[in-house]
């Protein structure tokens, strides 16, 4: 049966662009949208980075979840990065599909391991190799 309704993604933002970055590619949003969002769809942002967690009201709304890199160490004690990891914890939980698109930052590693296929089992296990992203892409500071 055809849903009428549009897909809808949230947009997980962790991170401040530089502003020669703005001004020459525009948003964060705007660059994710271009990049990702399909006709049809609808796209909300939020600004995790700055204590923004109202997409965890209308969770069921959404279709996926991605989450932008950014300039902060995933590895820090910051409240917002501590509520971002019980969220994406609450999204594993509930199944929901979750994009994380890191630069520069750290994965921040938890236990358990979630189980996946085993074509993706061997590569899960392997350390992963991860490159620095061009650290003017992000504003030193908020």
């Amino acid at each position: 049966m055809f849903d009428p309704s549009p897909r809808k993604f949230a947009l997980l933002v962790t991170g401040v662009l530089n502003p020669q970055f703005t001004s020459r590619y525009g948003t964060i949003t705007l660059i994710f949208e271009r990049f990702l969002k399909e006709a049809g769809e609808v796209w909300d942002s939020f600004l995790v980075v700055n204590g923004d967690f109202s997409f965890m009201d209308g969770i069921d709304d959404y279709s996926g979840f991605v989450v932008t890199g950014s300039q902060f160490d995933a590895h820090a004690n910051d409240p917002w990065i501590l509520q971002l990891c019980q969220a994406l914890k609450h999204l594993h939980h509930m199944k929901k599909k979750i994009l994380g698109w890191l630069a520069k930052a750290k994965a921040r590693p938890e236990r358990p391991k979630p189980r996946l296929g085993p074509s993706w089992a061997k590569e899960a296990q392997a350390r992963p190799k991860l490159s620095q992203a061009r650290p003017e892409f992000f504003q030193a500071e908020l």
